[in-house]
């Protein structure tokens, strides 16, 4: 979290790192745009609406796949072959499997005990390890 807040990615929370609160959607997207100026996540909105994400919500793992997952293909960002296991496959929905597969590959989000856990909450120390890995 230090590293995210140093850069200029993250701010405190009342003056507090916080990394055990969840993050809403809008903070990924204020981070996209932090990270990489060229990037406006603005350009997101469509698909945000297309499933029903609002950038007042909690950002859940599925979503957060999702918004990472449109932002690599908007930055050109390679997506690796190798598959990363997760015991949970079978049970995402199909509009999330290719984005998860993706992002889990980039090495932006990781296997939580070998599971995606698509509706586990992001916290802000999860923000700030995506921050640095992307």
């Amino acid at each position: 979290m230090e590293k995210a807040i140093s850069k200029g990615w993250m701010s405190k929370v009342e003056d507090k790192f916080a990394p055990d609160k969840v993050v809403y959607v809008e903070e990924l997207l204020a981070l996209l745009d932090t990270k990489d100026p060229g990037f406006k996540a603005d350009s997101l909105d469509k698909l945000l609406d297309q499933y029903a994400i609002q950038k007042s919500f909690v950002l859940n793992r599925q979503s957060a796949a999702l918004i990472l997952n449109a932002y690599a293909k908007e930055t050109g960002k390679a997506i690796p072959a190798n598959l990363v296991q997760i015991s949970d496959e079978a049970a995402l929905a199909q509009w999330v499997k290719d984005p998860v597969k993706a992002v889990l590959a980039l090495g932006w989000l990781s296997p939580q005990a070998g599971a995606f856990n698509p509706a586990n909450q992001i916290t802000r120390g999860e923000l700030a390890v995506i921050a640095d890995r992307i």
